[in-house]
């Protein structure tokens, strides 16, 4: 069995407040603990990283990065290898196919102004439970667009591929079917492309870990109970 500590890296909301479903549904066998980011700081990959080496607990643990944080997870495997004791990206990716220059849309069409239908339709279901999507537009109504805008620009201004590709611990991705934020044709291009990555699909959005928890608990609990071996990329799918 891989470590039992589980250590969450929140999406572009950084609050840590999300991730309620996912915690329940992997405390049987994991001990997650959500990390939170500055939300007074306008902080991109670089910054956070020692942000967030402070804050691991001590000893190693499984890093799973959300979304914005999966390039997180993976410089932090990179920079801290004892403190990482295998690396879970879901709905994530190493670099997105879109110019570094959208990042300035944020000044104009920031996400926290966005219609709430267009937030919900790009990141949930019709599955949802209304609570989660009551809460999650709290979370980015919450967020000033120079927040959004300095995230996005870390976003499409980094590339972890290669740094992905040398990592000497276990690897999982996790994918929803019917993301349309990152698309899961560009997921397996950009993560299933890796023999060292095991990646598998789930069905559900880009919210994945609030829509659909127990699907993303059941291939972590397969994948960890395995041993987390490395394996060739394949597409398997979470039960719910």
């Amino acid at each position: 069995m891989l470590q039992r500590r589980l250590v969450l890296l929140p999406g572009l909301d950084g609050s840590g407040r999300l991730f309620g479903p996912f915690s329940d549904s992997v405390s049987d066998f994991l001990e997650p603990t959500p990390l939170a980011y500055p939300p007074d700081r306008r902080w991109g990959y670089d910054d956070l990283l020692p942000f967030v080496i402070a804050r691991l607990p001590p000893g190693s643990s499984i890093v799973l990065g959300e979304s914005f944080s999966g390039p997180l997870a993976v410089m932090l495997a990179a920079a801290a290898p004892g403190r990482v004791a295998a690396v879970v990206l879901v709905s994530s990716f190493t670099h997105l196919p879109v110019p570094r220059a959208f990042a300035t849309l944020a000044r104009w069409a920031p996400a926290s102004r966005s219609p709430a239908g267009v937030i919900e339709f790009v990141l949930t279901s019709s599955g949802t439970p209304p609570a989660m999507r009551d809460e999650l537009l709290r979370q980015v109504r919450s967020l000033s667009p120079r927040l959004v805008e300095r995230r996005l620009r870390a976003v499409f201004e980094t590339d972890t591929a290669t740094m992905l590709a040398g990592l000497a611990c276990p690897v999982l991705a996790i994918h929803g079917r019917g993301d349309r934020l990152v698309p899961l044709w560009w997921a397996k291009r950009d993560l299933g492309r890796h023999r060292t990555v095991a990646f598998r699909v789930v069905e559900g959005p880009h919210m994945l870990l609030q829509t659909s928890p127990g699907a993303v608990a059941a291939v972590l609990l397969d994948w960890s109970g395995s041993g987390a071996r490395t394996a060739s990329p394949r597409d398997g799918r979470g039960t719910g």
